[in-house]
């Protein structure tokens, strides 16, 4: 927008030149060349801002703007990624509990045997760097 806003002062600035030394020629027609100049710079200016005001809105109306219906589908398919969290979650639980169950026939099956290492959790691994390194 601004980019036609610029256009059309630049081409503003030159016919308003063009005017300065077309009034001149008023003297020889017997007119007021200030009284000339002044009218017919309000009739440019008005052109002027016509043109533009016409440009501006055409690229307004062009433009790809978002609409609140868009908006409002995203937040139902944000909706929808939250209930799959959910899920997610409840499946996990599940999970966890064969987990369970599985670990428990092991102990009760097998006899004594190393337990598997896991992970160590963030608060784990903290408090072993504070410590330093085994040695």
């Amino acid at each position: 927008m601004l980019h036609v806003i610029d256009d059309k002062w630049k081409n503003h600035l030159r016919e308003m030149d063009e005017l300065r030394t077309a009034v001149q020629n008023a003297v020889y027609e017997q007119k007021d060349p200030l009284v000339a100049y002044k009218f017919e710079a309000y009739q440019l200016f008005q052109e002027a801002l016509g043109q533009v005001n016409e440009q501006v809105i055409s690229m307004i109306f062009k433009a790809d703007l978002d609409i609140q219906g868009d908006r409002e589908e995203k937040v139902q398919e944000s909706r929808v990624h939250r209930d799959d969290f959910s899920k997610m979650k409840a499946n996990h639980g599940a999970n966890l509990e064969a987990q369970r169950r599985e670990a428990a026939k092991g102990l009760s099956t097998s006899g004594p045997s190393e337990p598997a290492e896991r992970p160590l959790t963030r608060a784990e691994r903290r408090i072993q760097d504070r410590k330093g390194p085994k040695r």
